[in-house]
């Protein structure tokens, strides 16, 4: 029984079979779709300004080709590794893994500083620092996201509610923790890994890394936010060091393929629980898939038929395979 609230839709008879079709497409919504990796991990998505993020620091121990990345037992600027927030791995699922940049680069050093996979899912990449600084420049502009209306100000609006220490300061992160995210971004304190841990660095700091290289040896431009200040900062770090990461979603990938999803219902659920994604066609929202459902929204059975019937319900399937059900749909009378 799908959850309350779900929309659903409710198949109606006809004397005739009606069969549509649609070219078949999967449609990202960014703030509705989600995210895995090669783990299996799931990440919930926010799109801010034009660009769509991760929600979540990434907490996967294989690259997307499936190459392990151990824990460390080192600090290194050749090899990658990572390790759990303040030694503790029962952290990673609130507030991922910390890796050192080899990792996050997957080890490429070369290729230069844009669209970077390294450590991220296919169709996402490590963000450059423009990336980064496109981020900090859209929120300043937007009022909602400013504290005080100082344009500065924005590190509340990045900030999750919950995991900072308490700092008293105005429009500091660790001040009124409820009024923090209105961005949706939810940075998470995870704090840094310097070859030791700092006692006032997880639950104090967020640190997160990109794929630019600081004119200064091996180093990289990183931003942050700290519990006591209310702005986002800018800084270089050494590779051996582990922060947070978070990816950006690749802008071919970003466009809706084969149409837009209804704004209200990019899915829609049927009672069987199958899940069907939308298509906006003028002022009309269609489902972009053949229904497959064997009940109707009130949970009445439809019998599976294999004669012609003008006066008892049946579905029937396909070409007469039931393997074709998952793409094609069931036919209905």
């Amino acid at each position: 029984m799908p959850a309350p609230g779900t929309p659903v839709t409710k198949q109606m008879l006809s004397s005739q079979t009606i069969e549509l079709q649609f070219t078949e497409a999967d449609v990202f919504v960014c703030g509705t779709s989600l995210v895995f990796d090669y783990d299996g991990n799931v990440y919930n998505t926010v799109q801010i300004g034009a660009q769509c993020w991760m929600k979540e620091n990434v907490r996967a121990t294989h690259f997307a080709d499936g190459t392990p990345i151990p824990i460390a037992t080192t600090n290194s600027t050749t090899n990658a590794y990572c390790c759990y927030p303040n030694n503790d791995a029962s952290t990673v699922p609130t507030y991922g893994l910390l890796y050192n940049w080899p990792a996050v680069m997957q080890m490429d050093f070369n290729s230069g500083e844009s669209d970077i996979q390294g450590i991220c899912p296919d169709g996402w990449h490590v963000p450059c620092e423009q990336e980064l600084y496109t981020l900090l420049y859209y929120m300043m502009g937007q009022s909602n996201l400013q504290c005080d209306n100082q344009p500065g100000n924005i590190g509340k609006a990045l900030a999750s509610t919950s995991g900072w220490q308490f700092c008293g300061g105005n429009c500091t992160v660790g001040n009124d923790l409820s009024t923090n995210n209105a961005s949706g971004f939810s940075a998470m304190p995870a704090g840094v890994y310097e070859g030791y841990y700092d006692d006032e660095s997880f639950g104090y700091e967020a640190f997160y890394w990109s794929s630019s290289q600081s004119l200064y040896n091996n180093m990289a431009a990183i931003e942050y936010l700290m519990y006591d200040r209310a702005s986002l900062s800018h800084w270089n770090y050494g590779w051996q060091n582990f922060l947070s990461v978070r990816c950006l979603r690749n802008e071919t990938d970003s466009v809706h393929s084969g149409g837009q999803p209804c704004p209200q219902h990019p899915t829609v659920t049927d009672y069987d629980g199958n899940v069907y994604n939308t298509v906006q066609i003028g002022t009309q929202c269609w489902m972009k898939e053949n229904l497959k459902t064997t009940r109707y929204a009130d949970s009445t059975n439809i019998q599976l038929g294999n004669v012609p019937s003008s006066d008892i319900a049946y579905r029937y399937n396909p070409n007469g395979e039931a393997s074709n059900v998952a793409v094609y749909g069931y036919l209905y009378n």
